[in-house]
């Protein structure tokens, strides 16, 4: 479990240290220069009622971010499909992409804080099941990583 945490911090860390823009949380946060470094694991039920669409209309993301994010969505169904390798391993692949979404980011404003508040959350099941060994626990990983996929296609484009 400490891994999982300390994962989940260090990749919020990568994440914020990439961006230039602020992220504000309702979370205990430590401000340094123009990062915010959240120190509390953020879920996916903790962010429902926030994440928002832009009006009616879904937030855009950069192209160089949704080449990345695309990556994943094809990385993850492919896997539902296929099944050819470990659910390790594909949370190994989906972690070294979601990398890159953080390395290329450029987004700024509210549509990088909406970003944010589906990014953390799906990486926090990335990295945990990461660490799963267990089958029954790596199904229902694997299903919220499908969910979470879903959403970002709901607020985002």
């Amino acid at each position: 479990m400490k891994n999982v945490i300390t994962t989940t911090l260090i990749a919020s860390l990568l994440f914020t240290a990439s961006c230039t823009e602020e992220v504000k949380t309702e979370e205990t946060t430590k401000e340094t220069k123009s990062e915010t470094v959240v120190e509390e694991k953020v879920t996916h039920e903790d962010i429902q009622d926030k994440l928002h669409l832009h009006g009616e209309s879904k937030w855009k993301v950069s192209e160089h971010m949704v080449a990345h994010i695309a990556a994943v969505d094809s990385l993850v169904n492919n896997y539902l499909l296929t099944a050819e390798k470990t659910p390790n391993e594909l949370a190994v692949e989906v972690d070294e992409q979601l990398k890159l979404v953080t390395q290329t980011c450029d987004m700024k404003g509210e549509a990088h804080t909406q970003l944010h508040l589906w990014l953390l959350p799906f990486w926090n099941i990335v990295d945990q099941l990461k660490d799963s060994t267990d089958p029954e626990n790596q199904v229902a990983l694997l299903d919220e990583m499908k969910i979470s996929l879903e959403e970002y296609h709901t607020y985002f484009e």
